[in-house]
Order: structure tokens, then C-alpha cells, then sequence
């Protein structure tokens, strides 16, 4: 849990650094900070289809968090090629997810996203990427 909370921090963070500007000029984002009833400009919701902003945040976020050299430094393709798949999603994944403090979901989306995991779509299984 401590993970996915590390996660919405740094995608609200995200939020921030990224639409700041464009969250200034909605004339509905003053009424935060007054005392009626705030009428936010931007929602985060959890559906299948996400709006851009809401990716863009995900993604400083996972780069915040993840670092693409520290994420491709820890993870060494040649050390668990001889995992099979299940193992990979039980052992490899969740290790990665605790020495980043982030969720087990947001690890496997980073390293799918990094290239170093592919999906089988088909049966949801995930690989190693070779290289």
C-alpha cells in the first residue's frame, strides 16, 4: 500500500511541475482555496482509458521514482533468464518493487515501458526481453 501511495505523491508532484500553468488559468481552481464548495478542474479517475494529462503525470511520476538507469542497473536480464514466467512476476518484479518503495503493478508497467518486460497479451504471461 505504501507503494501505490509513493506513486500518487509523485504523480500529483507530476501534476504540478507539468500543468501548474494550465491549472492556474481554470478560473474553478481559485475556489480551492475558498471557503465554497471547491469545483476542481481536473479529475483523477481509474478507468480503462486515460486522459493525456493523467498519463504525463504517470509517467514523471514512474520516471521520478523508477529512474531508467537505476531501474536498468538493478535489473539484469542475463541473472534471470532462467526464470520462468511465473517466477519472474513472483520474485523478480516484487523485489524490484520494495527496493523502489513503489507498487508491484507500477514496477511491471516500468519495466515494460523500459523494454526489459514484454507481455504476452494473449495469455497475460510476462517475459524477459532478450537482448
Amino acid at each position: 500500500m505504501e507503494g501505490r501511495y509513493h506513486f500518487s505523491v509523485g504523480h500529483e508532484i507530476g501534476h504540478w511541475c507539468l500543468h501548474r500553468p494550465y491549472l492556474a488559468n481554470a478560473g474553478t481552481q481559485a475556489d480551492m482555496f475558498t471557503d465554497g464548495e471547491p469545483q476542481p478542474a481536473v479529475i483523477c479517475r481509474t478507468s480503462q482509458a486515460k486522459e493525456r494529462i493523467e498519463l504525463q503525470a504517470d509517467r514523471f511520476a514512474a520516471c521520478l521514482l523508477m529512474p531508467s538507469r537505476l531501474v536498468q542497473k538493478c535489473f539484469d536480464p542475463t541473472r534471470y533468464q532462467s526464470l520462468t514466467r511465473s517466477e519472474i512476476i513472483d520474485y523478480v518484479v516484487p523485489n524490484l518493487a520494495g527496493d523502489f518503495a513503489v507498487s508491484r503493478s507500477a514496477m511491471r508497467i516500468r519495466l515494460e515501458n523500459l523494454g526489459l518486460l514484454q507481455v504476452d497479451h494473449s495469455v497475460e504471461q510476462y517475459q524477459l526481453t532478450n537482448y
